[in-house]
């Protein structure tokens, strides 16, 4: 992954995964909250992960002309 994405970017990951943890231990986090908020980190990093993508696109193709 480390290639892919910056190291910032999987920490900030790794960080939310571990609030998460946290807070499903101590307080009374429904199971869809942490569902939904799962998903919308996971949107996040589909989105940056295909950015970074097209970005090394764009630059192999301007190498061709």
């Amino acid at each position: 992954m480390e290639e892919r994405m910056n190291l910032e970017v999987l920490q900030a990951i790794n960080d939310y995964a571990e609030l998460l943890d946290m807070a499903r231990n101590n307080v009374d986090i429904s199971v869809k909250d942490v569902i939904s908020s799962s998903l919308i980190i996971g949107y996040l990093l589909k989105s940056h992960i295909d950015r970074y993508e097209l970005e090394q696109c764009l630059k192999m193709s301007a190498f061709d002309f």
